[in-house]
């Protein structure tokens, strides 16, 4: 029979391997009978409440064996997943459970004492007793392949998430041909790294789970630095591995015997990726969360010389129209610039609960009638060869180290604070801070000599409804923004403007102490500043998750002492973060750096011994 429905797939491969290695993670490792096993006890205990096609159930989980066993399970009943990262914001995690409208949450106790109020059924993994039921065979079948797989909240221009339905059919017609284009099959072993709130996530499951693979879900603390994970994918012998590219690039040059294959997607993947892995089979892999995860590949000829690495051809099913930009629905020539129309059978059925959005963006296929087609905004042309190269966007949306983001909903954000009149976000890129979110703002009444404060009070607002990634590195007051001549905000003008007095405030107090100067030290290598004092900010200075994974690396040679990135992200500034340091060496036993300290200071100094 062929499969309808994702857990079709792996229901066919239990069927042919029943006692290869499924899943390993966490200590954990699941054969694909012992998996399936797990997924039907929780499916017959989600039954048991209800829950059938068409019902979404949130799974609110960390990094470990009950993610994938909660998809299973869910799958199995015939209703839809919503994945949600326990990190996010109370406020965004009310907004994306009250938008599906979900039955039943699934979480653990460690991430239910920090969940808002919800109206759902909550299944605690580690204190109900029933979770998997004990009833290991499969249930009944419901539901098909027109069904919702689930459901994932993008970045929303309205200011709020939106929640896109996804269902079966279109990723079923996926999986087994990217499965085939990444060379995936029995002795596969795949490295899972992204969120399961990315849809790559799917494929990641899917393609490995449907081939007689195993599948390797990184741990939290294998993903904390560069290190930590180039030793997973050596220890684990990994043969495979999906990441963003930004990503990707901070894989330490070391060698990884085992690796074949590495998968490319969630944001244009450079020239220099493709040197650096040449040896490898190298995907490039596009598509929006409504085209159903990817719609077209690109596999790098490791001899061409490419300006620039296309997006490739597109998935059979699901082709993709380069149209006007006037808005008339023109084919474009080859060679010439157009907006992505994607098409076919991985069109998804559009927003959770937004008619009007839904309707925007999904439109009637004029090339095949009663079709529908979904415009991406993103701008690409076709090349000679037929395969398509993508050139950007014709909106505020942007992808921020492989993660989606509508620059306005963070200015709507911004602007619910009675502190803001107005408020204009962009997107800043050098060549040492990579991709950096810069806020302006026009405050709503006098700030002169405060707009250090506010803008500390406006970052702890935004952290309320925000998940970190969102929140501005920079956020920065104006009097006025500048226009284009026709009365429009000139968002070239603000991108390009100096920001260096706004990346340090107040007075400059020099690191007095050795761990407080070899976190100076640290952040003037990795964030190319000359000068850094007691109160800068990391994230101020231009700093983001990638370039904390360096810092860790720098601070593990100097200091000896081997933190988690959350350390440095939560500590934010160089004073916050040198006592979180010199506690954690303190409770095990590090002896204090050999760092000679300078004679004390109150000036801040960029020399020798910082």
């Amino acid at each position: 029979m062929t499969a309808e429905c994702l857990h079709d797939l792996f229901g066919e491969a239990v069927a042919r391997w029943p006692d290869t290695p499924a899943l390993v993670t966490a200590g954990v490792t699941l054969t694909y009978r012992e998996l399936d096993e797990r997924a039907n006890g929780l499916a017959h205990r989600l039954r048991d409440l209800g829950v059938g096609p068409e019902s979404l159930v949130g799974l609110c989980l960390p990094r470990g064996p009950e993610v994938v066993v909660a998809i299973l399970g869910v799958l199995k009943t015939g209703a839809g997943y919503v994945p949600l990262d326990p990190d996010h914001p109370a406020e965004r995690l009310t907004h994306c459970l009250r938008n599906s409208a979900a039955e039943v949450v699934i979480t653990d106790s460690a991430v239910r004492d920090g969940l808002p109020p919800i109206d759902s059924h909550v299944i605690c993994c580690d204190r109900d007793p029933d979770v998997l039921s004990g009833r290991t065979h499969a249930p009944e079948r419901r539901g098909d392949t027109d069904n919702v797989a689930y459901v994932i909240f993008t970045s929303g221009s309205t200011g709020r998430p939106k929640g896109v339905a996804v269902p079966h059919r279109g990723v079923v017609n996926l999986v087994p041909q990217l499965r085939d284009v990444l060379g995936y099959g029995p002795g596969a072993r795949v490295l899972q790294c992204v969120s399961f709130g990315f849809d790559v996530s799917v494929v990641d499951v899917f393609c490995v789970l449907s081939a007689g693979g195993t599948l390797y879900v990184a741990g939290t603390a294998d993903l904390a630095t560069p290190q930590s994970l180039g030793r997973l994918l050596r220890q684990s012998a990994i043969t495979a591995v999906s990441l963003p590219p930004s990503m990707l690039a901070l894989v330490p040059d070391q060698a990884y015997p085992h690796l074949r294959t590495v998968f490319v997607a969630g944001e244009a993947c450079s020239v220099d990726i493709t040197r650096r892995f040449a040896g490898l089979r190298l995907v490039n892999g596009y598509g929006p969360t409504e085209g159903s995860v990817i719609a077209t590949t690109y596999t790098v000829d490791p001899l061409a010389e490419l300006a620039a690495v296309p997006i490739g051809m597109p998935v059979r099913g699901c082709p993709a129209y380069v149209l006007d930009v006037d808005g008339n629905l023109a084919p474009c020539a080859p060679g010439e610039t157009g907006e992505i129309h994607l098409a076919g059978t991985g069109v998804t059925r559009g927003y959770v609960g937004s008619p009007g959005a839904t309707a925007e963006r999904f439109l009637p296929d004029p090339f095949s009638p009663g079709g529908r087609m979904y415009r991406t905004g993103d701008l690409g042309r076709v090349l000679p060869d037929g395969n398509l190269e993508y050139l950007g966007r014709t909106d505020h949306q942007v992808k921020v180290r492989g993660l989606r983001i509508e620059l306005n909903e963070i200015e709507r954000a911004l602007e619910v604070s009675p502190n803001v009149r107005q408020a204009i976000v962009t997107v800043r890129q050098d060549m040492v801070h990579g991709a950096e979110l810069i806020a302006f703002y026009i405050p709503a009444g006098r700030v002169r000599g405060e707009e250090q404060e506010l803008s500390g009070r406006l970052r702890d607002h935004l952290a309320t409804t925000l998940p970190r990634y969102m929140i501005p590195n920079l956020i920065v007051p104006l009097t006025e923004f500048p226009l284009t001549p026709n009365g429009k905000v000139d968002r070239a003008a603000l991108a390009a403007l100096e920001l260096g007095v706004h990346r340090t405030h107040g007075e400059r107090l020099a690191p007095r102490t050795p761990y407080e100067q070899a976190v100076a030290a640290a952040w003037r290598e990795v964030l190319g500043v000359d000068v850094v004092s007691l109160h800068d900010d990391f994230f101020e200075l231009g700093g983001n998750s990638l370039l904390a994974t360096r810092v860790l690396a720098r601070l593990r040679t100097a200091l000896g002492v081997d933190a988690e990135l959350r350390t440095v992200l939560d500590a934010r500034t160089l004073e916050a973060l040198a006592a979180s340091l010199t506690q954690l060496s303190a409770g095990h036993g590090t002896a204090a750096p050999t760092i000679r300290p300078r004679r004390a200071s109150t000036r801040a100094s960029s020399g020798p011994g910082q």
